[in-house]
């Protein structure tokens, strides 16, 4: 990986973290259940896409990050690495870098997003999941206009 592509990575996941807060020292620790799965973008594998679970009907206080694989895979994570989500509804954003443009933190950030912002608002409840107690695997699965998205080229 570039020098250039680890700090637009590293910009990006700390935007994530941003928007979604760290929490105010509000509720104490909940419980957390193992969530892993598969994020598809018209049925292909989305790699370094950024993934966060916003909970719905009730604020947590915090919010559950991944982000996916090379196949699309993805473990999430509360408070530390992997150890999952608590149980509830989420509606789930997505952020997939778009490397072909210039990164630019204070610039509008659907333009670096492969799909144009369509996943990013929370509010539009585009993709939903459930987090159950036990180990959880959850597909998610997004669809967008073949314009509407640019694929990672691959470097050999």
């Amino acid at each position: 990986m570039s020098r250039s592509n680890s700090i637009s990575r590293t910009a990006v996941v700390v935007l994530l973290l941003a928007l979604a807060g760290c929490g105010d020292g509000g509720p104490s620790r909940l419980t957390t259940y193992p969530v892993e799965g598969r994020l598809l973008i018209n049925g292909q594998p989305a790699a370094d896409a950024q993934i966060a679970f916003h909970s719905q009907g009730r604020s947590l206080g915090v919010f559950p990050v991944a982000n996916t694989a090379a196949d699309g895979s993805f473990r999430l994570t509360t408070y530390t690495h992997g150890d999952g989500a608590p149980v509830g509804d989420y509606v789930v954003t997505v952020f997939w870098l778009n490397t072909s443009v210039p990164f630019d933190p204070c610039g509008d950030m659907t333009i670096h997003d492969r799909l144009s912002g369509f996943y990013m608002d929370p509010a539009a409840k585009r993709i939903t999941a459930t987090v159950a107690p036990g180990p959880n695997t959850i597909t998610l699965q997004a669809t967008v206009a073949s314009k509407g998205w640019s694929t990672p080229r691959r470097h050999n």
